[in-house]
C-alpha cells in the first residue's frame, strides 16, 4: 500500500521519486487512473497496462474489466 517498488501489487513499481499511496502511484493521477510508467492509465481498459502496469494485451485484443480479450467483430 505504500511501497514505490511494489504499489498495489509485486513489482508494480512507481516511476522515478513517484510516492505510493493506498496502493496507487501518487502522480496526480485523476480517480479511477494510476501512474504506470510516466502516465496516469485505467487498469481496467488501457491495452498497455491490463489489470496491473506493464501488462499487455496481445495485437487485436482489447482491455476489459482488467483483462485481455479476444477483439469481437460485429
Amino acid at each position: 500500500a505504500s511501497n514505490p517498488l511494489h504499489c498495489g501489487a509485486c513489482g508494480s513499481t512507481c516511476a522515478g521519486e513517484v510516492p505510493c499511496n493506498a496502493g496507487s502511484c501518487a502522480l496526480g493521477c485523476s480517480a479511477g487512473l494510476v501512474a504506470c510508467g510516466g502516465r496516469c492509465v485505467d487498469l481496467r481498459t488501457d491495452v498497455q497496462s491490463c489489470g496491473r502496469c506493464g501488462e499487455t494485451c496481445p495485437l487485436l485484443a482489447v482491455c476489459i474489466d482488467g483483462a485481455c480479450q479476444p477483439r469481437v467483430c460485429r
